[in-house]
């Protein structure tokens, strides 16, 4: 992936029950084989599907911290900063008896 098609600015957390932010401090990129820092992960509630990925700015950073300070409802976003998130790994295989 370009580093430019992970740029955003002017973010919206969340919109209640449409959306949820998954602030990760690094995420594993298989096709790059990089760990790309500060993404920004966007998942639909409705549907479990990633709908978007990319940078999040200072700006992001303050207004999560703000939110997870002031709030109780952080249902819509889960602060991975200092953590690495990586691709969903199944076990697909099936043993018969």
């Amino acid at each position: 992936m370009e580093e430019a098609e992970h740029q955003h600015s002017e973010i919206p957390l969340a919109t209640k029950d449409t959306v949820k932010k998954i602030f990760a401090g690094k995420l594993y990129d298989s096709q790059s084989q990089r760990l790309l820092p500060r993404q920004l992960i966007t998942v639909s509630s409705d549907t479990g599907l990633i709908l978007s990925v990319g940078n999040y700015n200072e700006a992001d950073e303050r207004a999560l911290d703000v939110i997870l300070s002031t709030t109780r409802d952080t249902q819509d976003v889960i602060d991975l900063r200092k953590c690495t998130v990586m691709p969903g790994f199944v076990d697909a295989h099936v043993h018969r008896k």
